[in-house]
């Protein structure tokens, strides 16, 4: 009997070529299916890529330019995370202009984020360079919860390079890489000599102080604000002035310097301020061991005179319970206490020790007439007595940036 053998062919199975055109056909049917289910996701996903090649396009042209001019960096590029701009920056120092490295860029021109246009005055892309001439390169709009950059880890978040528009800031630490003055200015009491302490790196220079006080208690005139706008805190009256150093050692708690504040009548203050509406401190409470024995102020406005001017972190008298004031109202926005919003469950026995207090209100006070760090305006019985080592004051509503503002102050102080 004959068989036919295009029967016996069909007998013996699908070819290669026809199992791969299945294959083929599944995968674009896949794609097509992905897309029209998710096709934001999708195309974000795509961005995402555009700005990785991107940012590695900046860094590689960065590394070529240093190469060729002796390891030099582009003019303003620091530590700090800065905007990228192209020829048409403004004086802010948040921007940095690096258009010296096209030559060294296929396109001869600085990639722009997808969500930008050519022509924009920033490209959407940020850049900082370690103390070891290592790039980084972040693409800050990425999306999907994706990060996209790429350099090293360990060049230092600066606080105020992260999240820009501070109008005050005081710390026992650097806050931006390009500040270039004094942390403080402290007096010795044994001759009412004063010195300027600088940092050294991103730390307070407590060499400085140590050779500074010897064997004398020193305390602080002035504690300088890095946030550019010159508000620094003062106190020229030497039995106000938060001590800094006790005769043998520099004060700390967490192994970090503090100003000590007594109490009873220390505190530091600054005439004219700016608007508030958010504020981050590094503080501890030990004037008493059960509540606050008045509405103690950590930071307020300067003047007793003006409503406003009681606007800040208030310590409530006779409970133990820390609240953003304004006025003689409280709860007018939200208090966080070590990173959880405060529920009115027990502060005052935790905040014995070094503390991150956030208080965010619930809009912006224009009316403050100055600073005033120690204690609740002109009032010397409303003292706060304990350690302070930061507070930094925003203009502007953080609560979108307060979870990362206090997890960049917690990975320094190490407070919970």
């Amino acid at each position: 009997m004959m068989i036919d053998q295009n029967t016996k062919r069909k007998t013996n199975g699908f070819t290669l070529l026809e199992i791969l055109m299945v294959v083929a056909g599944i995968a674009i049917l896949a794609a097509i299916v992905t897309l029209e289910i998710n096709p934001k996701r999708e195309l974000a996903k795509a961005r995402n890529q555009e700005r990785e090649s991107d940012v590695n396009t900046i860094r590689n042209a960065l590394k070529e330019y240093s190469l060729d001019n002796q390891g030099q960096v582009p003019s303003g590029v620091t530590a700090d995370l800065k905007d990228i701009c192209q020829g048409n920056c403004t004086t802010d120092s948040s921007q940095v202009d690096v258009s010296v490295i096209v030559d060294y860029l296929a396109r001869e021109k600085l990639p722009y984020d997808p969500d930008k246009a050519d022509g924009d005055a920033l490209t959407g892309y940020r850049v900082a360079v370690s103390a070891q001439g290592n790039y980084k390169v972040t693409a800050p709009s990425a999306e999907n919860g994706e990060t996209v950059a790429v350099g090293p880890d360990n060049i230092t978040q600066y606080l105020l390079a992260d999240y820009q528009g501070a109008a005050a800031a005081y710390s026992v630490r650097l806050l931006k890489a390009s500040y270039e003055g004094a942390a403080l200015t402290i007096r010795r009491d044994s001759d009412d000599n004063t010195k300027d302490i600088q940092f050294a790196g991103d730390d307070l220079n407590t060499s400085q102080i140590n050779n500074f006080c010897g064997t004398s208690n020193c305390y602080v005139q002035t504690w300088h604000d890095q946030s550019g706008n010159d508000y620094d805190l003062t106190q020229s009256t030497s039995g106000q002035q938060p001590q800094i150093y006790d005769g043998s050692s520099v004060i700390t708690e967490n192994s970090k310097p503090v100003a000590d504040f007594d109490g009873n009548d220390d505190y530091l203050g600054q005439p004219t301020g700016d608007n508030w509406q958010s504020i981050f401190a590094v503080a501890s409470y030990t004037k008493s061991s059960s509540s606050f024995s008045n509405f103690d102020g950590l930071i307020t406005g300067k003047d007793d005179s003006g409503a406003d001017n009681g606007i800040g972190l208030i310590g409530e008298d006779g409970t133990d319970h820390v609240r953003i004031s304004k006025s003689s109202w409280f709860d007018l926005g939200e208090f966080y206490f070590n990173g959880n919003l405060h529920d009115e469950n027990s502060v005052f026995s935790r905040i014995n020790t070094l503390s991150l207090l956030t208080g965010i209100s619930s809009d912006s006070i224009s009316g403050v007439n100055g600073l005033s760090i120690g204690r609740d305006r002109g009032r010397s019985n409303r003292s706060w007595g304990g350690k302070i080592s930061e507070i930094v004051i925003f203009p502007s509503d953080q609560s979108s940036n307060r979870s990362d503002i206090e997890s960049n102050i917690n990975d320094y102080f190490n407070i919970y």
